[in-house]
């Protein structure tokens, strides 16, 4: 019998004892008075009293064990039904907890998928887990749980996965992609934290540096094309500073040709200057679209006006042909410059005693503006890069015109900050068609008149 049982009897009959005693000693009194009193024996009393007793102390012996056998079946069911309840509690706390991490993990893609960045998890054996809809648009679907290679495919960007979960570091890696169009990418792979995938996991967030490395080259470009256009007139100009300083000293005649020279290469140097500090100026605003309302048949009369003494030099017409209103949201200033830039091209690049035809028409909610020259034509491989800055088709020619090679180049970004569309048609041995096409102005539809033609 186990220590724990032994007690609860000892406690049982002490309890038992206790009972009897207190039942015992009246009963002891009653049976003693009957014997004085009455004609019972003393000893038949004393019999009756112990069977008394012993009845009396069974039947509290059989009561104590039915009532500790019902406290503990009273007992019993109770813990049972707490371990029920425990274990039922438990199971709706692990549930509510898988609810939450998939609720969790569903709202972390959803994020994910919104994200314009391609964004690709895997873990240490480099198996690809999970994809957000960007990386799926670039690498394609249905890669995950295969190798990470399966997508970024480059060695560099490998090699920088492999180290990365070797150590845990963050790294980054650059690859090219060449088609539909040449793009460049940048990888960062950093190792995920170790709450998510038991510090197992890694992610790999990919970015498009296509644009920044393309600025850098340009920069790059800009600054050698800048120094090498100044380098030119400078040089000129320094030359002609010697000469004139020693063997033309004394030589009238040789100094007026020297300073003919010099007035001309200034003034190419500051029409250099000129047009980089109208360009860098264009550019800081071409996020910015203008709101005013201009005219474009005025911005065309007066830059015609302005030209036609030029082009009277070369013997050739300014042809126009357009309405009397041409309404459009716009920069005056810039519109001027853009249609001084164009035929002027027309004029400089134009076969002598040729007209240039300047046409506009509206249709559709828009306006647009042709300037055509009949001149030696441009080559189909050339046009796509007229508007780059210093780009020339011929720099013998464009130099000997007074041209800077910006002069399209600006034309791109005025354009392009009042939202409109810049096209260029060309043919060899027929001359070029520019042409410009911007949205119309509303409040000044209704009072478009009929063309004006051949207005020269």
């Amino acid at each position: 019998m186990s220590e724990e049982t032994s007690t609860i009897w000892d406690g049982h009959w002490m309890r038992l004892l206790r009972l009897g005693l207190f039942l015992a000693v009246p009963s002891a009194a009653m049976f003693g008075g009957l014997s004085v009193n009455s004609a019972i024996q003393p000893l038949t009393a004393l019999v009756c009293w112990g069977l008394l007793n012993l009845m009396m102390l069974g039947m509290l012996h059989y009561l104590l064990r039915e009532r500790e056998a019902l406290k503990a079946r009273q007992r019993r069911p109770a813990n049972t039904r707490d371990y029920a309840a425990a274990v039922e509690r438990l199971g709706s706390d692990l549930a509510e907890a898988r609810a939450r991490s998939q609720a969790d993990a569903a709202a972390l893609r959803a994020i994910l998928d919104g994200i314009e960045r391609p964004v690709l998890t895997f873990d240490v054996r480099r198996r690809l887990e999970f994809m957000n809809l960007a990386a799926k648009s670039l690498f394609g679907s249905g890669l995950e749980g295969r190798d990470i290679a399966a997508a970024l495919r480059h060695p560099d960007v490998l090699q920088a996965i492999d180290r990365s979960v070797s150590d845990r570091v963050s790294r980054t890696a650059e690859f090219p992609v060449f088609a539909p169009v040449r793009r460049r990418f940048r990888v960062t792979i950093d190792a995920l934290p170790a709450r998510f995938a038991g510090g197992q996991g890694f992610v790999a967030a990919v970015d498009d540096v296509t644009d920044s490395r393309q600025v850098q080259e340009m920069r790059s470009g800009f600054v050698a094309d800048v120094s090498h256009e100044l380098r030119t007139p400078l040089a000129a100009v320094l030359s002609i500073v010697d000469t004139l300083q020693g063997p033309a000293r004394n030589d009238p005649e040789a100094q007026n040709r020297f300073l003919d020279i010099l007035r001309e290469q200034s003034d190419r140097m500051a029409r250099l200057v000129d047009d980089l500090l109208a360009l860098s100026r264009i550019e800081m605003n071409e996020h910015q679209p203008p709101r005013d309302t201009v005219n474009l048949a005025g911005v065309l009369d007066e830059v015609c006006e302005s030209l036609d003494l030029l082009a009277q030099a070369r013997e050739m017409r300014l042809e126009r042909s357009f309405a009397s209103e041409l309404p459009v949201a716009g920069d005056r200033d810039e519109l001027v410059r853009l249609f001084q830039n164009l035929i002027d091209n027309g004029i400089k690049y134009g076969d002598r005693g040729t007209p240039v035809r300047i046409s506009a028409v509206m249709e559709d909610g828009h306006v647009q503006v042709d300037v055509r020259d009949q001149g030696a034509g441009i080559a189909r491989e050339q046009i796509p890069r007229l508007t780059e800055r210093f780009y020339r088709t011929d720099r013998a020619r464009s130099r000997a015109a007074g041209g800077t090679g910006l002069g399209l180049a600006i034309v791109k970004h005025i354009v392009s900050r009042h939202r409109g569309e810049l096209s260029i048609r060309s043919r060899q041995g027929e001359g070029s068609c520019f042409s410009v096409r911007f949205p119309c102005c509303e409040p000044m539809l209704a009072t478009v008149a009929e063309p004006r033609l051949d207005r020269a």
